[in-house]
C-alpha cells in the first residue's frame, strides 16, 4: 500500500526572540539516524582549526535584526565549496541570503503551478526555517544568487520584498545536498566539510552556556531545543574541555569551529567553539553547488512546494514521473529528494521513451536507459553514463524504485508561528505522476488519489547547439551504371568528419535507393543525415555522375514482336514519337531519328522525314516501318525497332485497331490516339506516354468517319 506521512507542521518551526543575541530560528532534522559517510578519507584529528585564519570561508556576516539564521547558513556553505572546489575567491564571491529566503517562502514556481507563501502577522524573515528548506527551494533552480541581486543593505527599505522577475537569478546551482547526522557520525560530517568546505547545524544558542573570552558553548542539558543554525567550519579533537567552563564541563575533549552569523565583532571574529558533547547539537547539512556557467540544464520538474510529505521507502513499489520537453534536447541527469529509508537506501532507476495513456491504461513505453546505486539523505543528482535525446513533443518517464523514503510534493498548510502558516500549494495533474504497486499495472496519481501529489523525481536535459559536420573527398564524378541505387554510388569514397574532432559520423545519404543515377554527367544533390542528428545538423555535397555505355542499352520490348495497326490506301502516314526514358522524363538529343517503309517484305524505302503515302496497291498487305535512331554516347546505344500497318481500303477503314489483334501480335495496345478525317492528307499518330519499358514509336491512323461524310467522299473518288 501506499505510505503517506505528513510532517510538515512538526518540522517547521518558531521563531525564538532573544533581546541579547538577536532573532535566531530552529532547524529541526527530518532524517532518521541512520546516516552514512560522504567520502572514504583519513579523517585529522585538526582541521581548519584557527579563528583567525579559517580555510574556504568569506567574511563573517550579520543577521541582525531578522530569523535567517539557516538561510546565513546555507549560504555560507555554499560559498565554501565555491572557494574549495570551484576557483572562488574568498574575497570576491558573496551570495545572497535575502534571495534564498524570500522566494523560499514566496512565489509561483515556474512550469509547476505550485506557489508558496507566508499567512498571518508574522514576516516570513521572522518565522525561521527547517533543515530541508533550502533544499527544497534550491532544487527547483531558485538561488544561489549574487548578493547584488538581493543585497541584505536594502532588505528594510524594501520591507523583506523582492521582485518576482528575480527569482531565477543564479550564480551558483545546487547539484547535491547532503542531509548528515552531526551526532551519530561525526566522522561523516568531517569527511563532508573536508570535501565541501563547511556544513550547516543546528544547537541552542542561549548565551547562558556560552563561556567566554574563550567563547566556546557546552549545554549538557537534551531537554533544551535547537533554535539556532550556524556553519561548521574545522574541529580540534584536543580542545580542552575545561575551555568550555569548571563547573560546565564536557567528559572528554573536542570541539567544532563554528561560523555564527551575528557580525565579526562578537565571539572569536564571529566564530566559536561548541563541544562534540553539547546535548542540543544535531544536524549536518552539506551543499555541493555548480557554478551557474558550467551548469546550462533545464530542470524538468513537476514539483515547486515546500512541504515536507513522502512515501514511505519499499523497493517493490516505483514511483515515476513524465515529462515532454518542447525541443530538441539531450537528457544528461535526473535527480530524486530523499528521507533516509526504513530499510536501505538502494535504488533502481529508468528511463522509459513513448509513454502513452488511453482509458486510463498507461503504457510507459520502451527502457531506454537504467541505473542502479545507493541515495545519500537529501537531493541525489545522478548523472547518465551517455546522455539520451529526447526529440520535441517526445515524452519520457523517469521511474524510482527506492527502500529510501521518496520525497513528494503535496498542498500543506504549517504554522509555523503564533496564527502564522506556511501555506504550500500542489497543481499535481493527470499525466505527471505515476505509481505502480509491486510490479502491478501502472496508476495515475492525480486519478487514482483523493489528494494528489507529484514525485520529487527531476530531469535534466540541455540543447545542444548542432555542428554541421564536413564532407571530405566526395567522388568528382564516379562511374555508375544507369539505374543504380544513387546513394550507394555516392558515399563510395566519401568521409563525413567531426569539424571539431576531426572523428567520422555515422550516418545515412538521401536519396537512398528508391533515386536512380540520372542521365550522364547530371548532378545529384546528396544529403547527409547523421546517426546522432540531435548532435549534428544535415549537409549535403553535389555529385556528378559519369554514366559507363556499356551498361545504358535504351530498354525496349522484342523487336521481333509484331504490332498491327490499320491505314488507308493513300493516306499520308506521319510518326510523331515522344521518346521518354524509364523515368518518364522526355529524352534529348534522339529525336531526329530515321524511318523506313516496305511493303510485304519488298524493297526498303527510307521515309520522307518521318512521313511516307500509302501505296494505293497495298490494299490487304502489310507494310512494315522501321525506326532507326542513334544512340547518345554513354547512355543509350543505337537501336532499330519495327512495326507492321495492315492496309485498308477506305471502305473497309475499321474505326478502332483491329479487333481481335492477329495471333503473334502482343497485346499492346496504343495508349492515346489521334484520329482525323479521311478529308485529311495527312494522319498524325502521337503517343504521349511511353508503354512500360518502351521508348518507341507507334505510328498509325485509322479513319473515324460519320456516314453523311464518308458517302460523299466515297461518290467524289467514283
Amino acid at each position: 500500500m501506499m505510505k503517506k506521512k505528513y510532517i510538515a507542521s512538526l518540522l517547521a518551526v518558531l521563531m525564538l526572540l532573544c533581546p541579547i543575541l538577536g532573532a535566531f530560528n530552529v532547524s529541526v532534522s527530518a532524517a532518521s539516524s541512520a546516516t552514512e559517510s560522504t567520502s572514504a578519507v583519513s579523517i585529522p584529528t585538526a582541521y581548519n582549526n584557527n579563528p583567525n585564519d579559517v580555510l574556504y570561508s568569506t567574511s563573517v556576516k550579520s543577521q541582525q535584526p531578522y530569523g535567517l539564521c539557516w538561510a546565513f547558513a546555507a549560504v555560507a556553505c555554499a560559498e565554501a565549496d565555491a572557494i574549495k572546489n570551484h576557483g572562488a575567491s574568498a574575497d570576491s564571491i558573496d551570495l545572497s541570503e535575502w534571495h534564498l529566503a524570500y522566494f523560499s517562502y514566496y512565489g509561483k514556481r515556474e512550469g509547476t503551478g505550485d506557489s508558496i507563501t507566508v499567512s498571518g502577522p508574522n514576516k516570513y524573515y521572522d518565522v525561521g526555517g527547517f533543515n530541508m528548506l533550502p533544499t527544497l527551494t534550491l532544487s527547483n533552480g531558485i538561488g544561489f544568487a549574487d548578493e547584488s541581486v538581493a543585497p541584505m543593505s536594502q532588505m528594510g527599505a524594501a520591507g523583506g520584498v523582492l521582485d518576482h522577475s528575480l527569482m531565477y537569478e543564479r550564480s551558483y546551482s545546487i547539484k547535491n545536498t547532503y542531509q548528515l547526522d552531526i551526532k551519530s557520525d561525526p566522522e561523516g560530517v568531517k569527511a563532508a566539510i573536508m570535501e565541501y568546505g563547511a556544513a550547516l547545524v543546528s544547537y541552542y544558542g542561549d548565551e547562558s552556556f556560552l563561556r567566554k573570552p574563550s567563547y566556546a558553548q557546552y549545554c549538557p542539558d537534551p531537554s533544551y531545543t535547537a533554535d539556532h543554525a550556524v556553519t561548521v567550519v574545522g574541529w580540534d579533537d584536543n580542545y580542552s574541555k575545561y575551555n568550555f567552563g569548571i563547573t560546565n564541563t564536557p567528559s572528554r575533549n573536542g570541539a567544532w569551529l563554528i561560523k555564527n552569523s551575528w557580525g565579526d565583532d562578537w565571539g572569536l571574529g564571529g566564530y566559536f567553539w561548541l563541544s562534540y558533547e553539547d546535548a542540543t547539537l544535531e544536524g549536518g547539512t552539506v551543499y555541493d553547488v555548480v557554478p551557474e556557467s558550467e551548469d546550462d540544464s533545464i530542470i524538468n520538474s513537476h514539483d515547486g512546494g515546500i512541504s515536507l510529505q513522502y512515501i514511505g521507502g519499499n523497493k517493490s513499489n516505483t514511483v515515476a514521473n513524465v515529462f515532454t520537453v518542447s525541443s530538441d534536447q539531450l537528457l544528461s541527469a535526473v535527480s530524486v529528494c530523499v528521507f533516509n529509508g526504513e530499510t536501505d537506501n538502494s535504488y533502481y532507476i529508468t528511463v522509459y521513451k513513448g509513454y502513452s495513456s488511453n482509458n486510463g491504461k498507461i503504457d510507459v513505453g520502451k527502457s531506454v536507459y537504467t541505473s542502479s546505486g545507493v541515495f545519500h539523505e537529501g537531493l541525489n543528482t545522478i548523472e547518465l553514463n551517455e546522455p539520451i535525446p529526447i526529440y520535441k513533443g517526445e515524452n519520457f518517464v523517469v521511474a524510482v524504485s527506492t527502500g529510501a523514503d521518496l520525497m513528494i510534493d503535496g498542498a500543506s498548510k504549517s504554522q509555523i508561528a503564533e496564527s502564522t502558516y506556511m501555506v504550500s500549494s500542489a497543481s499535481a495533474k493527470e499525466g505527471q505522476t505515476l505509481y505502480r504497486n509491486e510490479g502491478r499495472n501502472w496508476m495515475d496519481i492525480a486519478v487514482a488519489s483523493s489528494e494528489p501529489w507529484n514525485a520529487r523525481i527531476k530531469a535534466y536535459t540541455k540543447i545542444v547547439e548542432k555542428k554541421t559536420p564536413l564532407i571530405i573527398t566526395p567522388p568528382a564524378s564516379p562511374s555508375v551504371i544507369y539505374g543504380q541505387s544513387a546513394g550507394s554510388a555516392s558515399i563510395s569514397g566519401s568521409l563525413v568528419i567531426d569539424p571539431e574532432t576531426n572523428t567520422p559520423i555515422s550516418g545515412k545519404w538521401i536519396p537512398e535507393d528508391s533515386a536512380k543515377i540520372p542521365k550522364n554527367g547530371e548532378a545529384v544533390e546528396l544529403i547527409f543525415k547523421p546517426d546522432k542528428d540531435i548532435y549534428y545538423n544535415e549537409t549535403s555535397c553535389t555529385v556528378i555522375y559519369s554514366v559507363s555505355e556499356a551498361n545504358l542499352i535504351l530498354p525496349l520490348p522484342d523487336s521481333s514482336e509484331a504490332y498491327f495497326y490499320s491505314v488507308v490506301a493513300g493516306s499520308k502516314f506521319t510518326l510523331d514519337l515522344n521518346l521518354l526514358n524509364p523515368h518518364n522524363e522526355e529524352l534529348e538529343g534522339i529525336s531526329n531519328y530515321i524511318m523506313y517503309y516496305q511493303t510485304d517484305g519488298g524493297e526498303k524505302i527510307p521515309a520522307d522525314g518521318h512521313s511516307f503515302d500509302i501505296p494505293e496497291d497495298a490494299v490487304g498487305k502489310t507494310i512494315t516501318v522501321s525506326v532507326e535512331f542513334d544512340g547518345i554516347e554513354g547512355q543509350y546505344s543505337a537501336v532499330t525497332h519495327t512495326f507492321d500497318l495492315s492496309v485498308v481500303s477506305f471502305e473497309n477503314a475499321p474505326q478502332k485497331p483491329l479487333s481481335p489483334v492477329p495471333e503473334g501480335s502482343g497485346t499492346v495496345t496504343p495508349p492515346n490516339l489521334s484520329v482525323y478525317s479521311p478529308q485529311k492528307e495527312e494522319f498524325k499518330i502521337t503517343s504521349e506516354k511511353a508503354v512500360p519499358l518502351a521508348i518507341v514509336g507507334f505510328a498509325f491512323i485509322f479513319v473515324f468517319v460519320f456516314p453523311l461524310i464518308m458517302k460523299i467522299v466515297y461518290k467524289n473518288k467514283k
